[in-house]
């Protein structure tokens, strides 16, 4: 059973609720589990917006939130341990 966008969106906002609403690549990394370097592909790949501030790039938690709920995302191969807990989270709420 795939989890709805609903209650994965919930999810997202109620344990990224203390996050900044903007968050430095890095911080991405660590909240989803995946490289840098695949955030930042993500970018040209699903269209993921971010902004870059005297050279460091930020992502506003909004946009992270949507690329998450959306279902071409749902379908990226392999999956974080992260990210697949999250998932499971929203199936059994």
């Amino acid at each position: 059973m795939k989890p709805g966008k609903a209650n994965l969106q919930a999810i997202l906002l109620q344990e990224w609720e203390a996050a900044p609403d903007v968050l430095r690549l890095e911080e991405v990394a660590m909240l989803l589990g995946y490289s840098p370097k695949t955030i930042r592909s993500w970018r040209k790949e699903y269209d993921l917006k971010s902004l870059t501030v005297s050279h460091t790039l930020y992502f506003p938690k909004c946009y992270l939130v949507d690329l998450m709920i959306s279902l071409e995302f749902h379908e990226i191969s392999p999956k974080t341990p992260e990210h697949l807990a999250l998932i499971r989270r929203a199936r059994h709420a």
